[in-house]
């Protein structure tokens, strides 16, 4: 399927945005339903560098308004919650589905489904940089794109061939967490 993008705004008419992207039928050990592909995305980098180590392989959400977030005020929320469906849950023949995230909302997925996890096979014992961005190709309009990054310093090291990490510092709005707290982007 084509995803368009429809824009709602305060006293004025909803725009319609056609071809942001694309919805694929995905069936997993653990969910069947439509993806926005390429809509989410990780990537492991050693601290102080660029370059990712591992990618994940998610091909894509089900977005929709899971939790309210209650921990910043947002002018524009809205009361209840517009996108409460499963994404055709169990329906590969849909012609047309909405899903989307709400202002006020939030989509968590728990780390244990399928395609959320990164290879740590191979890598040296350190500090890496787990970075988590949304619409990183800008497909889908937002007012502000600043807040589309969070990320994690982590602590990797091994014990009898096990991965151990251990979360060093969480960063909900850069994907650079491996600079100080109060460093300047260049």
């Amino acid at each position: 399927m084509t995803a368009d993008q429809v824009v709602e705004r305060h006293h004025a008419p909803k725009a319609v945005v056609p071809d942001v992207g694309r919805l694929r039928y995905v069936v997993s050990p653990d969910h069947r339903h439509w993806h926005l592909l390429g809509f989410d995305r990780y990537l492991l980098r050693p601290a102080g560098r660029t370059a990712a180590v591992a990618r994940d392989r998610k091909t894509g959400f089900c977005l929709g308004d899971r939790y309210p977030v209650l921990d910043h005020k947002l002018g524009a929320a809205v009361q209840s919650p517009a996108y409460t469906s499963r994404c055709g849950l169990g329906d590969r023949q849909l012609m047309g589905i909405e899903e989307g995230i709400s202002v006020g909302y939030g989509d968590d997925y728990a780390a244990t489904l399928e395609g959320q996890y990164l290879r740590l096979t191979g890598l040296a014992s350190g500090r890496y940089v787990l970075v988590h961005r949304v619409n990183a190709d800008r497909r889908l309009r937002e007012l502000r794109y600043g807040n589309n990054a969070a990320s994690l310093l982590l602590g990797l090291r091994w014990r009898k061939q096990r991965p151990v990490v251990r979360v060093l510092r969480s960063c909900p709005d850069t994907a650079r967490c491996d600079r100080p707290p109060g460093a300047r982007r260049r």
